[in-house]
């Protein structure tokens, strides 16, 4: 990535400051602010590891350019096309500069999005999508289901530890992290310590949909009590 100027930084930086604009003015901006420069893929590379989460706190902002139903117009125009962009580059496993530069090029290619509201949407969408900033990545440990299976067995002690920790009523996520780390120190290789943690993912993952499981039932008892 080339050194980014001066100028852009502090523009951008009076941009996410303003906390009360909507995220997609904001985007606007940022959009307007990408094009004037020389290297605009270097600077949307730029943009997208620096800039704060904005779904927190500009979500409900009204927008002071773009109407409701603009907006509605560009979400059913506009979201299918970008995630599917963003995912087809996501899975090519490219270098850091070069995907920024296909993804920039894919947002400019006017055969793909046409009007300027379409491409500052797509920044816009492209900024809360929690899939970026885009890291390359080494290979992983790629493992067949026997011997997963296999490991998963042979551990199956420290895995169930593992998830517990997770539920212990400790004070920090330091405690609970500090004790799963031990638990990978006393592995007896690299593919033991994936199958373990790729456990305590499965582990998370079950536990976030058990709660919205949870979520839905009672708003649905909810829901007959009123009726």
């Amino acid at each position: 990535m080339s050194m980014i100027s001066k100028e852009f930084t502090e523009a951008l930086s009076v941009i996410l400051e303003d906390t009360d604009r909507a995220g997609i003015d904001a985007a606007q901006e940022v959009y307007r602010l990408i094009v004037c420069q020389e290297d605009q893929s270097d600077v949307l590379q730029y943009f997208l590891e620096n800039a704060v989460e904005i779904q927190t706190f500009r979500e409900e902002n009204q927008s002071l350019y773009f109407t409701d139903e603009t907006l509605y117009s560009l979400k059913n125009r506009c979201n299918k096309l970008i995630d599917g962009i963003l995912t087809k580059l996501l899975q090519q496993g490219l270098e850091c500069g070069k995907f920024y530069r296909k993804l920039w090029n894919s947002i400019q290619d006017g055969a793909l999005l046409d009007l300027e509201e379409e491409k500052i949407y797509a920044l816009y969408y492209l900024w809360i999508d929690i899939r970026l900033p885009y890291f390359s990545l080494d290979k992983g440990i790629y493992m067949e289901n026997d011997k997963f299976r296999e490991i998963s067995d042979k551990r199956c002690k420290e895995i169930k530890k593992a998830c517990y920790i997770l539920e212990a009523p400790l004070q920090q996520r330091t405690e609970q992290t500090s004790l799963i780390i031990q638990i990978l120190e006393g592995c007896e290789s690299e593919e033991e310590k994936a199958v373990i943690l790729a456990q305590i993912f499965s582990y998370l993952e079950r536990r976030i949909w058990d709660g919205i499981y949870r979520t839905i039932q009672e708003s649905g008892e909810e829901q007959k009590q009123t009726d």
